[in-house]
């Protein structure tokens, strides 16, 4: 293990160690299928997916991936239930509509050239 990996996995512990408090503490409280437990869940194993992946810590990988699975089955289940948009359509940007993003500068003020009415 390099140093670099190990300063990770420590510092990585010293952040995780209160989100853990916290998710047991307060967050098992909260209902299953509880939006707010479900992001806080998803977060936490999608880190420790990551960090796992990074320092090669398999067991934290494999648990942080098995967090964010579980996360992503209710969502699949409750998503209607908890009114969240289909994926598809919650990462389509709205349309582009130019004129509604005009705005006018009262009093003559004049910007290279053009002179607002």
């Amino acid at each position: 293990m390099s140093f670099v990996t190990a300063l990770i996995r420590v510092n990585y512990r010293v952040v995780r160690t209160p989100a853990d408090l916290v998710r047991r503490k307060v967050l098992n409280r909260l209902p299953d299928d509880s939006l707010v437990r479900l992001t806080a869940d998803g977060a936490i194993g999608l880190a420790d997916a990551v960090i796992g992946r990074i320092t090669g810590d398999d067991e934290l990988r494999e648990r942080g991936g098995a967090m964010a699975k579980s996360v992503t089955d209710v969502l699949a289940t409750k998503a209607p239930r908890l009114n969240i948009p289909p994926l598809e359509r919650a990462l389509t940007p709205p349309a582009y509509d130019a004129e509604s993003l005009r705005t006018e500068i009262p009093g003559g003020l004049e910007i290279d050239g053009y002179t607002s009415t």
